[in-house]
């Protein structure tokens, strides 16, 4: 009998031996988008207030690191590429088993979408493989893979695929060649699920039309009543959430029924397609014809973090002794991961400017006489929206001219060509321009700030030597660390 005990002891042991080898190689192996994205979330879910869930447009649209440094805020975006709004519900589902935040923000984008799936089998493995396994999970991939003609963009069926989203050592224990050291270290993400989508696209022509459509029984529809009713049976406040882009026709009168839902459960429904002039889609758009850069995005968080702290009882947690400290530290870490995007795009000027629409950076513009720039209408324009307000509710009668061109100076520049010198103090929010051949000494709050046409100079300190063979010179002041970051000479 004793053999027999210790016999059944190391078939225990060997058995929890491999498990553990199993979940550590499962770790290794997984595609860590996946991690990198959601790791944050799975770590600590119960410090968040806010989530948001969603598909790319989402993932695009809202930085929680944003809502942390303006509103005190502690969110996370649990938004995915390709997610439909079927998949929203079951990631929703699965993070309110781990938490119960104060609010959940919907993206609603593509609510009229035929399918419970897009044809990229990929997406669906970024959602769902940093989840373990458990019977939420199951019931989620059976439910969204029940349609037995359901193919990916490869021709699998899904259905023959549940077993690798089950488990997705299955699908990654050919990566061995592709292993590196990252694989073994920390994935978390710096932007709490956000991401900055880094680009400038033209705009695609659009009309915003009053039709909207009734019929709602679609998958989409179906499954966002589930999402506000799970929510709302757990006592949590929902916001539905449009991202802005320039709709089509059709995606208008589907989208818009989201409306007439948010109405009947008695929440509200931003839709920023409608509110189109809270960004401006000739510098605020990665694509053609739907998602944002960071210059949108930052207009679409701040926006959305003004509205939950004025219509919900959220925290600022600032000043909170425990929650404080940390965030500060990542905060400190996201900083420096904006200024390394900077540092990449410095030698494409308009990517360079449309980054600098930026709450947390102080900028001192210097445009020698004559430059190019005054000739190229993509740049003036990004140099406008550099210091650009944002539009919110109690706004909406201001003149857009004052909003979209607040540097009055510079359409003076424009016309004599002579040089000109902009300061945005974003810490005491405040800009000063100067334009002529010689400039006064400009008190901000990071010093006087002055230039002789030949030398930039800080409190006398000479920063920048000036000739006529740029086309601007940039500084960039780090309101976090309160020190001249980045400087910036650009043919």
């Amino acid at each position: 009998m004793k053999r027999i005990l210790i016999h059944i002891f190391d078939i225990i042991l060997f058995l929890c031996v491999l498990i553990l080898i199993l979940l550590w190689l499962s770790h290794v192996l997984l595609r860590k988008e996946t991690l990198v994205r959601f790791g944050g979330f799975l770590d600590k879910p119960e410090q968040y207030d806010v989530l948001i869930v969603g598909d790319s447009h989402t993932v695009n649209a809202i930085y929680p690191m944003e809502l942390w440094n303006s509103y005190g805020l502690t969110s996370y975006n649990l938004s995915s590429y390709g997610n439909t709004l079927p998949v929203t519900y079951w990631i929703t589902k699965l993070a309110l088993e781990r938490t119960t935040p104060k609010v959940v923000v919907i993206g609603i984008k593509d609510l009229g979408f035929p399918e419970k799936l897009t044809a990229s089998s990929g997406d669906l493995h970024t959602a769902f493989d940093c989840f373990p396994l458990s019977r939420t999970k199951i019931e989620a991939i059976w439910d969204l893979t029940d349609n037995p003609n359901a193919s990916d963009d490869y021709g699998y069926r899904f259905q023959d695929l549940r077993a690798e989203y089950l488990f997705p050592l299955l699908k990654y224990h050919s990566r061995w060649p592709e292993i590196t050291a990252g694989d073994f270290g920390s994935t978390d993400s710096l932007q709490k699920g956000g991401t900055m989508a880094v680009d400038l696209a033209v705009p695609n022509e659009y009309t915003i039309t009053e039709d909207v459509g009734t019929e709602d029984s679609g998958f989409g529809y179906q499954y966002l009543r589930k999402t506000i009713e799970l929510c709302q049976s757990k006592n949590i406040d929902v916001v539905l959430i449009n991202p802005p882009y320039p709709a089509t026709y059709e995606s208008q009168v589907l989208d818009g029924v989201a409306y007439y839902i948010a109405q009947e459960y008695g929440i509200p429904c931003l839709d920023f397609v409608y509110m189109d002039s809270i960004v401006d889609y000739n510098v605020d758009m990665f694509d053609s014809f739907s998602h944002l850069n960071p210059s949108g995005a930052r207009k679409v968080t701040d926006y959305l973090g003004k509205y939950l702290t004025d219509h919900y009882p959220l925290v600022n947690h600032k000043n909170d002794p425990v929650i404080a400290p940390e965030w500060e530290k990542e905060y400190a870490e996201y900083d420096q991961y904006k200024l390394s995007h900077i540092d990449l795009r410095q030698s494409n000027p308009d990517l360079l400017l449309m980054l600098l629409h930026d709450p947390g950076l102080s900028v001192i513009l210097y445009i020698p006489e004559h430059s190019d720039i005054y000739h190229n209408d993509l740049r003036l324009r990004l140099i406008q929206n550099m210091a650009r307000r944002h539009l919110f509710e109690e706004d909406e009668g201001m003149e857009w001219a004052d909003a979209l061109f607040p540097l009055e100076e510079l359409t003076e520049a424009c016309h004599s060509e002579n040089s000109y010198l902009l300061v945005i103090d974003r810490n005491e929010n405040r800009i000063f321009e100067q334009t002529g051949a010689s400039f006064t000494p400009i008190s901000s709050g990071f010093g006087s700030v002055t230039c002789d046409g030949k030398m930039l100079f800080i409190d006398n300190d000479p920063q920048l030597t000036l000739d006529n063979d740029a086309s601007f010179y940039l500084l960039l002041y780090d309101e976090l660390t309160r020190k001249i970051e980045r400087k910036y000479s650009v043919q």
